[in-house]
């Protein structure tokens, strides 16, 4: 492909598990000796400027890096392996007219392959609609799931006049149980009580997930798996 330069766009360029693709003197030295310059653009272009900074700054920016980098062609380097997935795909988007965009994936563990611009865009649109589609069928099932509790109770849930607020769903079973036998609680905040105390115990038994443990890349697999986690 003939790349001269690779300009890192990750916000946090040492984080992931692949510590030889951390941002350094051996990944430099690593790509210098492949004949590829190495230059860091995160700060400008990272993930929390594509989502603060104006369209204009950004395209600015862009224009920078590619001009300081130019001639020849160059690559852009985000934490994501599937472009659709990374926001380097977004990027790509403010890149000039006068520059073809190609996206670089590995086929196998070998050999890359090559996707269009368009291509990458036509992912990136199923997978956000796919994700739109799964919530949009969990929210109608948590309606319908309320919906019933509340037919089963009698109907919508009732306060008492003098209630200090709402109630947390931390409140155990056992707890309004002997609130509502003392008549300071309706059936109703029972129900609720004991649904919310019944989830949380089911939830005690799900594996757990711990944020600073995983790659980026192994949250996208854990969010498509159609598993439940605990988050930590």
């Amino acid at each position: 492909l003939g790349v001269r330069a690779v300009l890192d766009v990750r916000g946090n360029p040492r984080a992931g598990r692949q510590e030889d693709m951390y941002r350094g003197k051996e990944l430099t030295r690593a790509l210098q000796g492949a004949g590829m310059r190495y230059e860091y653009w995160g700060d400008k272009l990272g993930e929390d400027s594509l989502d603060s900074q104006p369209e204009a700054d950004l395209r600015r920016a862009l224009k920078g890096a590619l001009a300081a980098a130019s001639p020849g062609p160059l690559c852009l380097l985000g934490h994501m392996h599937e472009p659709h997935k990374c926001h380097r795909l977004a990027l790509a988007s403010l890149v000039p007219p006068e520059w073809t965009v190609l996206h670089l994936m590995w086929s196998d563990h070998q050999s890359l392959c090559t996707l269009s611009h368009v291509e990458a865009q036509e992912r990136f649109f199923a997978d956000r609609d796919f994700f739109l589609a799964r919530k949009a069928a969990e929210e109608r099932s948590r309606l319908e799931d309320r919906a019933r509790v509340a037919k089963d109770s009698g109907g919508p849930r009732r306060r008492r006049p003098d209630s200090a607020g709402p109630r947390s769903w931390r409140h155990s079973a056992v707890t309004a149980a002997d609130a509502a036998a003392a008549g300071q609680v309706d059936d109703d905040e029972v129900v609720e009580a004991m649904t919310a105390a019944s989830a949380a115990a089911a939830a005690s038994g799900l594996p757990l997930l711990v944020w600073a443990d995983l790659a980026a890349s192994e949250w996208e697999d854990r969010l498509r798996d159609g598993n439940a986690y605990r988050i930590l």
